[in-house]
């Protein structure tokens, strides 16, 4: 019998955002662009504490109030992505212990796919399903 296709992808993929779920519950709150990618993780069973970045005030405002030691910087994947991660990543260094980008890093690896967005992880994620 024939593997599917992309079944070690899709598995691979599914491990991250479990793992992202994870450590969201433990205390890890997870920084993200939008309202619709915050809807995204919550549509794939992610239940622990996100922060949607308006303004550089308000996130800190909401990083001073719950101090974290780590926090997950979940931004989308395009160059305006990457520059609005690499710019939260210097804002956040003196406020939070460990700035992380694990995950981040991960799933650039399914742009391969279309994922350049956070908030099309559930749609990857069926795409991947239905192929």
């Amino acid at each position: 019998m024939r593997k599917h296709k992309y079944i070690e992808d899709y598995e691979e993929f599914l491990e991250i955002i479990r793992n992202i779920s994870r450590e969201s519950e433990y205390g890890s709150p997870i920084i993200v662009e939008g309202e619709k990618d915050l809807q995204a993780l919550r549509a794939v069973g992610v239940k622990g504490t996100i922060i949607v970045y308006k303004s550089r005030e308000e996130l800190l405002h909401m990083i001073d109030s719950i101090k974290p030691i780590r926090v997950i910087l979940l931004l989308d994947l395009d160059c305006e992505g990457i520059k609005k991660t690499l710019y939260l990543m210097k804002l956040l260094e003196g406020f939070v212990k460990n700035v992380d980008l694990t995950y981040w890093n991960m799933l650039r690896k399914f742009r391969k796919f279309g994922l350049t967005t956070i908030e099309s992880i559930p749609r990857i994620l069926e795409r991947m399903v239905n192929k």
